[in-house]
């Protein structure tokens, strides 16, 4: 038996014991518990215990031939269904956990939901965090961004982003953009969403800001860049207002 094969289906779902068992039915075609049992190497009750899971799959069935109970493989294409059944207890998992996430946050205090939690990640990976967790938000929010397209452009490359996530987050959602730059910066070509506005400043901006739902990131330009992120509703509105007091005013 090719262990290999045994690895890979273990990889997809099946446990070892599943995995050899459906090998040796495929090389055996139809068959009995114990001739199954026999190539498998596994002892003849386990082999009953592992052909109902694996006809709980879909991966096997069995029919009677005279007195005997005959166990037949399903082909391997129907491998996918798998797949397709992890999907959905995956997707019912996830509308699980949100449904848990609005019942446990309806109990926590108020004293613990103006609480701030930060995070720190350094690199690029926390780049990627961020914009991941900026869709998790509904679309009816805005953003607000601070930041040196300068020094932006020098410490996060634009090829880094799986799935082109800047693309997403602009194609959703409406945002304002202060920023400052020594160069001239083709906006038209950033997105229908985004409002810019330029700012003279003679301190350096080290960092950029951006502040969206109940959360502020700060982008640290270093090589490899730090991203700070701060969960906190009375800070994301208290940085909003100022930055809302800087655009009118820029």
């Amino acid at each position: 038996m090719e262990e290999n094969l045994v690895k890979e289906l273990e990889e997809i779902g099946l446990s070892e014991k599943e995995a050899r068992i459906y090998l040796a039915a495929l090389e055996l075609g139809p068959a009995t518990a114990q001739q199954i049992a026999t190539k498998a190497l596994i002892n003849r009750p386990t082999t009953y215990i592992m052909i109902e899971s694996l006809t709980k799959k879909g991966l096997m069935s069995s029919y009677r031939k005279g007195k005997k109970t005959m166990f037949d493989p399903s082909p391997p294409t129907q491998l996918k269904y798998i797949l397709a059944n992890q999907k959905r207890i995956l997707e019912k998992r996830q509308t699980q956990i949100e449904n848990l996430i609005l019942r446990l946050s309806n109990k926590t205090s108020t004293t613990a939901q103006n609480k701030a939690a930060v995070t720190l990640i350094e690199g690029i990976e926390g780049v990627i965090d961020f914009q991941n967790s900026v869709l998790q938000m509904s679309t009816d929010h805005e953003i607000f961004e601070l930041v040196n397209i300068d020094e932006s452009k020098k410490y996060i490359p634009k090829d880094v982003f799986a799935d082109d996530l800047r693309n997403t987050i602009k194609s959703l959602y409406r945002i304002k953009c202060l920023y400052t730059s020594d160069e001239k910066v083709a906006l038209d070509k950033l997105g229908e969403n985004i409002i810019f506005k330029s700012i003279k400043t003679d301190d350096k901006i080290d960092a950029e800001l951006i502040i969206y739902g109940q959360k502020a990131t700060f982008i640290i330009y270093n090589d490899p860049p730090s991203v700070l992120t701060i969960s906190s509703s009375a800070i994301a509105k208290t940085l909003s207002a100022i930055f809302n007091v800087a655009w009118q005013k820029s």
